[in-house]
């Protein structure tokens, strides 16, 4: 990424404080994982020979377990890339200060 465009970022990224805050990667991540967890649960009942009832509330209840720990999961995995991506353009944005410097003041 070039000095001026990290410059552009870091000097955009304030204007949008959602941009933060957005739970779209969790949520989908959650729902994921919750309707693989409850496929999972049919086909084991299907393949057990269990009766429909029973199946479907193991499979609800796994589905429901499942979409809490993906929201968990993706909020995790979302804060861990914004604050590596903040670090990241902190520090380009750093280091193009230096060159910058480096460059108008010869020694």
């Amino acid at each position: 990424m070039k000095p001026a465009r990290c410059r552009f970022v870091l000097w955009v990224l304030p204007e949008f404080p959602g941009l933060y805050r957005n739970r779209l990667v969790a949520k989908q991540f959650a729902s994921r994982l919750s309707l693989i967890s409850f496929a999972v649960a049919i086909l084991r009942g299907l393949i057990d020979g269990s009766d429909f009832e029973g199946t479907m509330r193991l499979a609800l209840l796994v589905m429901v377990l499942f979409y809490v720990l993906g929201l968990a999961i993706g909020t995790l995995a979302r804060q861990l890339i914004e604050e590596t991506v903040q670090q990241e353009l902190t520090r380009m944005a750093a280091s193009s200060t230096h060159a910058t410097e480096d460059s108008t003041n010869p020694a």
